[in-house]
């Protein structure tokens, strides 16, 4: 049996293969949105960007929201993703102003 192990990606090859991913999110209606991210198994911390625009968001403070997410991205792919998921999300409408 061979002991090489086929990489189906660069990153695969450097970080190795995740094989699992899990994320449990409880939401509170009236409160915070909490997280848990496990990677095959193992807990490990995650930041949370919650987009959620029928929280009666006035138009200055969803974007000054989206803004503070993308800033706080950890790498231009991720700011993107923010970016993307704060354009037209559902309830949009809600957002006034």
């Amino acid at each position: 049996m061979s002991t090489r192990q086929k990489w189906t990606t660069t990153s695969d090859a450097l970080y190795g293969v995740i094989t699992r991913v899990e994320l449990i999110v409880v939401r509170d209606p009236d409160g915070d949105t909490t997280t848990r991210l496990f990677l095959d198994g193992r807990e490990i911390p995650a930041a949370t960007v919650t987009v959620d625009a029928g929280a009666g968001w006035h138009r200055d403070d969803w974007n000054t929201h989206r803004d503070s997410a993308v800033a706080a991205a950890s790498c231009p792919a991720v700011a993107t993703a923010i970016r993307e998921a704060f354009t037209d999300p559902p309830g949009a409408e809600h957002i006034t102003g």
